[in-house]
């Protein structure tokens, strides 16, 4: 399967750069999948999500506090977003210092774990795989950082 990271334009700016995930067969990214997916489900949710990663783009950065952290297996950067008390919906990305996010699905989560979930588990491994991809390229260095560090550069096109 072929993917390629997008960058979201209108989330990004000067303070951090979001990306998504365009796979081959599809003409959305994973991100805009989860927006229409749960948007008539959970409007508010998907209003404040994507309010907050306006603002971090264009005004705070990727703060750590604004991800849950060990999502996926130790170093690969799997998080999800946090989100505000009693919401339910979660939305699964890759943080990379506080300037770039690489945001992909996610679902509501009624269950303690995203394992007992067999939507959630389905986005999280995937995210895991992506995330093992990504993180070769940049050890390789077949994907560098910018000089400012809010973007990637290389090889944005991946065969999983």
């Amino acid at each position: 399967m072929k993917c390629t990271l997008v960058k979201l334009e209108q989330l990004s700016g000067n303070e951090a750069t979001v990306y998504s995930v365009l796979l081959d067969s599809e003409q959305k990214t994973l991100f805009q999948g989860f927006i229409d997916k749960h948007v008539n489900s959970f409007r508010s949710e998907i209003k404040d999500i994507s309010d907050r990663l306006r603002v971090m783009g264009h005004k705070e950065g990727a703060r750590e506090g604004s991800f849950k952290h060990g999502e996926g297996a130790y170093g690969d950067f799997c998080c999800a977003l946090f989100d505000k008390p009693n919401r339910k919906l979660r939305l699964y990305c890759l943080r990379y210092g506080s300037q770039i996010v690489v945001l992909a699905g996610g679902g509501p989560k009624n269950v303690r774990a995203w394992q007992d979930d067999p939507e959630l588990k389905k986005e999280m491994e995937w995210l895991k795989m992506f995330a093992k991809e990504l993180n070769e390229r940049l050890e390789t260095r077949n994907i560098t950082y910018t000089k400012d560090f809010l973007e990637f550069e290389g090889d944005l096109e991946f065969d999983i």
